[in-house]
């Protein structure tokens, strides 16, 4: 590859294979950088430490980009996972993805509480090692990039480049661990601090936000470095049509512990109050969460992973974020409006689009209220109305050419490498 024709994108990440996080919301941004910089006519290569996949062989020709691992293996035109630890990784996740849902839910729970005893319920991720942080080096020094890329502060390594170098915040990390905590929540690592995470926003210099008051925190944090932002781009197709079943909400989400935290919220505090005053609703769970969920009230339907949303988006008359936990943008808020979807919501879903008028959701906090407002919605569709011609306007400063005007005129010069 000639030089200064390739991204690199430091990761563990790898979209499309990643293991229990098909949908994440994570999963979904990178692989809009990877595509955005497809299409700008660079090679992309995915340099990943310690990668977090649902295969323990691959095709080269199977992947959109070249991945770089130290923990995988070359053999003839294959990709191999190199320890028999991560081998077995794999094949407890496929037997786990295999389990009756009822199975399914009682493993995490065994799970949750095994994390419980042990002071923590959820990992927000791992810093890298320096032996790590050598790989990393090396792959760029080999690669001589036009840009690289630092997926999230657990992904920052020194840049020993002299091509520009941008970190991914997804969120504000050291925000988000407060956020667990407010609702009784402790998160790994432990080390993540206001300071270190300060640190090295001053280090990164230039700083992707995925919202606009991420970027504001951003330059408050630290004054001397360049932030831009990118939110969440959704492209939906040309040909969809919405045909809305009555009374049907829908909730996506992937098993992460903040989605099991609203979905169990949802049906625990909200969902007989809704069924109360509208019968006629139901509910359907996509995504991992579904594997989550120990109840199935009466009208609720679970249908775990679908590798197409449309025909679910298509069908529903709501949809519901009823987030409780979490900071930064919440990919399935920016879906549903990009699809056209009456949306309720919590402030936590709607985190980063308060700024847009007129409001294209309704956020209510207290469950009797959320309750209340769903029944509302179903039950009169001018209101629903007015909502989707609100989501159909405000979603075009989400699509992939609005999402990344600002980084793609910040890194014009990458095109002239």
């Amino acid at each position: 590859m000639t030089p200064g024709k390739t991204a690199v994108i430091v990761t563990n990440q790898v979209p499309g294979h990643d293991i229990g996080l098909q949908q994440s919301g994570h999963a979904r941004y990178l692989t809009a950088f990877i595509e955005h910089f497809a299409g700008r006519g660079l090679d992309v290569v995915l340099a990943v430490p310690r990668p977090h996949v649902d295969f323990t062989s691959i095709s080269y020709n199977a992947l959109p980009f070249r991945l770089r691992s130290p923990r995988l293996v070359s053999v003839g035109e294959r990709l191999v996972l190199r320890s028999a630890r991560a081998r077995a990784a794999v094949a407890a996740w496929r037997c786990y993805c295999r389990m009756p849902r009822a199975l399914q839910s009682f493993a995490a729970s065994v799970r949750l509480q095994a994390r419980r005893c042990r002071g923590y319920v959820h990992r927000l991720g791992t810093f890298l090692t320096q032996e790590d942080a050598r790989f990393v080096d090396a792959v760029v020094a080999q690669e001589r990039p036009a840009i690289v890329l630092y997926d999230g502060i657990f992904n920052w390594v020194q840049p020993t480049t002299a091509a520009p170098a941008w970190l991914i915040t997804h969120e504000i990390k050291h925000l988000r661990a407060e956020s667990f905590a407010a609702q009784g929540a402790a998160v790994l690592p432990r080390e993540l601090t206001r300071q270190r995470e300060c640190a090295t926003f001053n280090k990164a210099r230039n700083l992707i936000a995925i919202q606009w008051d991420d970027a504001q925190k951003l330059r408050a944090l630290a004054p001397a470095a360049r932030v831009v932002v990118v939110p969440v781009p959704a492209d939906v197709p040309s040909s969809f049509r919405r045909a809305p079943i009555e009374g049907r909400c829908l909730f996506v989400g992937s098993g992460s512990y903040h989605n099991v935290d609203a979905i169990n919220w949802f049906l625990d505090e909200v969902w007989a109050r809704l069924r109360g005053a509208y019968p006629h609703a139901t509910l359907d769970v996509v995504g991992t969460v579904a594997q989550r969920i120990a109840r199935i009230p009466a009208g609720v339907r679970v249908h775990g992973n679908i590798e197409h949303l449309d025909a679910v988006y298509r069908e529903a008359s709501l949809a519901i974020i009823p987030l409780r936990i979490g900071s930064g943008l919440k990919v399935k808020t920016v879906e549903a409006l990009a699809y056209g979807l009456p949306t309720l919501t919590t402030s936590v879903g709607a985190q980063g689009l308060m700024h847009l008028c007129p409001p294209p959701f309704i956020v209510e906090d207290d469950p009797a209220r959320f309750a209340a407002r769903a029944a509302y919605l179903l039950r009169v569709p001018s209101e629903r109305a007015v909502l989707e011609h609100r989501a159909r306007s405000c979603a075009q400063r989400f699509t992939p050419m609005a999402a990344f005007a600002e980084f793609r005129a910040a890194t014009s010069a990458v095109e002239a490498a």
